[in-house]
């Protein structure tokens, strides 16, 4: 046997023996496990890229078609409202709680200024927030009423009409510059005396008191049915066979009552008596409630709504630490803001609404309210809506087309 031969032999015993097997099956492995590991990296890449792309698509979706604002403050409302007990009467303030977010804002960095403004508007910017803080302001604190601002028989106060944000009243300069230097801010700090801790606290109240010579309404006791075994006896005001906005759609009816001029009080009653939970449990968003807003019509309706008066707490942190909001930037708000010492790492917000009528018939009132009236003789007019909110119901208690109040009554 030639040399040749003898090198052959050794190379195919060497080919089939263990330990080649065994070499060449780690080398295999090691490298496969190197190849996995740069087709995760470039999967993971990929990935990151799509969802890249696809949150620009969004927001320049968002661009062109932006939410109307009155939708945004409902969403607001009702992924608070879904995160609370849905069996007990509940309301917050959209509002109130964006306003008391104004300190957390202006104290923040400029990323997190820009994720705020992201999250609230759907892609805002810093500058339209700001824009957007200055008309919940006066939602909240206008005093100047329009015929002021708007001086047919002269020039207008510059300032006042500067500050003029719509509706029918607008802002004085010393409320607008002290809400800019945050001596005017919708916080406020409250000590537990049992375990010593704070919490930064939001708060606002409303009482929505009808008038008997405006508004043009009766009282009487009727059933309330919370659910198909529970009913209790309560106090309903009705407005019987008065005009108002109507819309309805699959799972809705919707009455528009108006208060006082761009004051509404919005209720939504469910077409099944007890669906409302279930209802809640699919809804999104709140885009058919703005749908059945914009859908309204004017018609002869009776409705009936209980007297009621509903106080709410809502815990803030998972909102605020979506926003950015850590540690070290409540500490600079307590403490450039609220001026205090004390550690605070919460936001609560509270809200108390009150339906209900007043007592006292020599109050002035707005003449506005006199949009929704009742004529002498509705029989010879269009067929009438009865509309009963005596089952849970969906509220928002709007001023300028912003949602003061949101709130359920079960």
């Amino acid at each position: 046997m030639d040399a040749e031969d003898v090198l052959s032999s050794s190379v195919r015993k060497y080919f089939g023996s263990e330990s080649f097997k065994i070499m060449l099956t780690g080398t295999v492995k090691e490298c496969m496990e190197t190849v996995t590991k740069r087709m995760n990296r470039l999967e993971l890449s990929l990935r990151n890229l799509e969802d890249q792309l696809k949150l620009q698509e969004e927001l320049k979706l968002a661009a062109e078609n932006p939410t109307p604002i009155i939708e945004l403050e409902m969403n607001l409302g009702l992924n608070l409202l879904k995160q609370s007990d849905t069996s007990n009467p509940f309301v917050v303030s959209p509002v109130s709680i964006i306003s008391g977010v104004h300190p957390f804002f202006k104290c923040a960095t400029p990323e997190v200024r820009l994720r705020m403004a992201k999250l609230i508007l759907e892609g805002g910017t810093v500058d339209a927030m700001t824009e957007y803080f200055i008309d919940l302001l006066s939602v909240l604190r206008a005093t100047v009423h329009f015929s002021e601002i708007v001086n047919l028989e002269g020039p207008s106060d510059p300032t006042i009409q500067y500050l003029y944000r719509g509706g029918y009243h607008g802002l004085t300069k010393n409320v607008f510059d002290d809400f800019l230097s945050m001596k005017l801010k919708f916080l406020e700090i409250e000590s537990s005396s049992e375990n010593c801790e704070s919490t930064l606290l939001n708060t606002l109240s409303c009482s929505a008191l009808f008038n008997h010579w405006f508004h043009r309404f009766g009282t009487f006791e009727g059933k309330f049915h919370d659910s198909p075994d529970s009913q209790r006896d309560v106090e309903y005001m009705l407005w019987p066979s008065h005009r108002h906005f109507f819309s309805e759609n699959d799972e809705f009816q919707m009455v528009q009552i108006n208060l006082r001029q761009c004051v509404t009080m919005n209720v939504f009653v469910p077409k099944t008596r007890f669906g409302l939970t279930s209802i809640l449990k699919n809804l999104r968003d709140c885009e058919q409630f703005s749908g059945l807003i914009k859908k309204t019509k004017l018609v002869y309706v009776d409705i009936s709504v209980p007297k009621l008066k509903i106080n709410t707490e809502v815990k803030l942190e998972s909102l605020m630490t979506s926003f950015g909001a850590d540690k070290n930037l409540y500490k600079e708000v307590t403490k450039t803001v609220m001026e205090s010492d004390k550690e605070i790492t919460s936001l609560i917000h509270r809200s108390q609404f009150e339906l209900n009528e007043k007592e006292d018939d020599e109050t002035e009132y707005d003449y506005g309210v006199l949009e929704c009236y009742r004529p002498l003789n509705p029989i010879f007019f269009e067929q009438k809506i009865e509309v009963k909110a005596d089952h849970p119901f969906l509220f928002m208690y709007l001023k300028d087309n912003h949602v003061l109040f949101f709130g359920c009554y079960q």
